[in-house]
């Protein structure tokens, strides 16, 4: 969904399953071209969990932008906020439209520092 609504508003995006996030996986993955991952909960999952895969999406994308998105019932956004600085996520999204104007914010960020070095455009992957 976060894909077609990006490529919807002219951003480059791709999707990846959540296995694709594993320690024996993530670094295989094809980060080029990646400014930013838009990475989605629709659980409660573990604080540990985004934590650690965040941490590793770091190492695979030292330069990347990473938006915690969690739209799972009972999460308000006080505590999506302690999530996203517990993890140590660049951002965080509460619904679609908050991911949606973050990725469009990033694209746009990404398109301007292309012009001037080079830098590869957005793509998101969940």
């Amino acid at each position: 969904m976060m894909a077609d609504l990006a490529t919807a508003h002219g951003i480059a995006a791709r999707t990846e399953p959540a296995d694709a996030l594993s320690t024996a996986i993530v670094f295989r993955l094809d980060s080029t071209g990646v400014a930013a991952v838009c990475l989605i909960y629709l659980d409660g999952a573990s604080q540990s969990h985004m934590r650690y895969t965040i941490k590793r999406l770091r190492r695979k994308m030292p330069n990347g932008k990473i938006i915690l998105c969690c739209w799972a019932e009972g999460i308000d956004g006080e505590t999506l906020l302690k999530r996203q600085v517990d993890a140590k996520a660049d951002f965080s999204a509460a619904t679609p439209s908050e991911a949606l104007t973050d990725c469009v914010r990033e694209a746009s960020a990404a398109d301007a520092s292309t012009r001037s070095s080079e830098q590869p455009p957005l793509a998101i992957a969940n």
